[in-house]
């Protein structure tokens, strides 16, 4: 009975977390944290289904995939590593996602070319969780395997330790919480690798069923507040600089093309826009573009986007009714309803859906 409820947990949290990776590749926003997200929760649930297979013999049809276990947990531990240096930091480029990439592509080569030329393997000799890597030709690798996901998960806590100690995080909350999350994470790790070491099989189903508990609630937790999760949460360490702009900076143009890329381009929409990004694009210096929104319009940047958000959002709940206010607050680049929630109250004292109430009775009608 108690197998039995087990095998329901595994598969319901394996089809759960496939159906959250849909939701989230489906979205119109492409950033690296999406894509590491996306491919931490399919491996994760790729194993979840392999794990199944041994606890109900389905494995014994499918010989083929004996061992294949292996190149996915030597995946998972590089895409939580790019996935967090991707929060933390500026994204990740191919160059460094292929080097992280490598070995698991060439253990999935080996399990390959094992399985053509040695056979059955672990199915054939009867025994039905993945925890038998018999034989000379399969052992060393899964040892590798284990360590190689177990230093990754190292440097992924001392990634994020690093970022919360040295104050280059703005929302030191937000850093705090997947660092916590990370650490329960590579608690739970160690024992389920110890549990396959000890080739204990009631340890092992504990162990998986917790692991799968975790990322089912970190993607709940992702789709809930986004922006702990899913966007860049480390902001560069200030550095103090000249209070006044060089000669070769003309603010009345740096103005005038702001102006453009806000009132034309609509750059506010971006959900990923930074001061960075933005000063890229104006071909200045992230410091310049500071000092003239400071000088010439009294604001910084992020109340600058804010606002500009805000008022546009404001416009379409007056002007298009027929649109969700959660539609608008993505339309307009907010990337979670509860940061566009409590941006919208504070700026008019009022929900949005309290806003488009009252502007709508005031609307004449024609």
């Amino acid at each position: 009975m108690i197998d039995r409820i087990l095998n329901y947990i595994l598969f319901a949290y394996a089809i759960a977390i496939i159906v959250f990776v849909a939701l989230q590749v489906t979205t119109k926003i492409r950033r690296s944290v999406y894509g590491f997200m996306a491919s931490i929760n399919l491996l994760l649930s790729y194993y979840l289904l392999y794990y199944l297979s041994f606890r109900t013999g389905v494995i014994a049809r499918f010989p083929f995939m004996a061992y294949s276990d292996l190149p996915v947990i030597c995946a998972l531990g590089p895409m939580i590593y790019l996935y967090v240096v991707s929060i933390t930091a500026k994204e990740v480029l191919m160059k460094r996602w292929v080097r992280h990439c490598a070995l698991p592509i060439l253990v999935l080569c080996y399990v390959i070319m094992h399985r053509l030329w040695i056979g059955q393997g672990i199915v054939s000799g009867g025994r039905y969780y993945p925890s038998n890597y018999g034989g000379f030709s399969i052992y060393p690798v899964a040892l590798l395997v284990f360590s190689v996901y177990v230093a990754y998960a190292g440097g992924t806590l001392l990634k994020l330790r690093s970022v919360v100690i040295a104050g280059q995080c703005g929302r030191i909350r937000e850093i705090r919480t997947v660092y916590y999350f990370y650490m329960v994470h590579g608690a739970v790790t160690l024992l389920f690798l110890a549990a396959h070491l000890m080739r204990n099989k009631r340890f092992i189903d504990i162990m998986t069923v917790m692991n799968g508990s975790i990322a089912l609630y970190y993607l709940l937790f992702s789709y809930r507040h986004p922006e702990y999760t899913q966007r860049v949460i480390r902001e560069p360490k200030k550095v103090k600089r000249n209070d006044l702009l060089p000669s070769t900076v003309d603010a009345d143009e740096v103005m005038n093309r702001l102006m453009t890329l806000l009132d034309i381009d609509r750059v506010y929409r971006d959900p990923g826009i930074t001061i960075h990004t933005l000063s890229n694009t104006l071909d200045i210096p992230s410091h310049h573009l500071s000092h003239v929104l400071n000088k010439r319009m009294s604001v910084n940047f992020r109340t600058l986007i804010n606002t500009r958000r805000l008022e546009e959002a404001k416009r379409l709940l007056a002007e298009e009714p027929g649109k969700s206010v959660l539609e608008i607050a993505y339309e307009v680049g907010f990337n979670s309803k509860t940061a566009f929630y409590r941006s919208f109250v504070h700026e008019t004292g009022l929900p949005p859906a309290g806003y488009r109430a009252k502007v709508g009775k005031k609307r004449p009608d024609f």
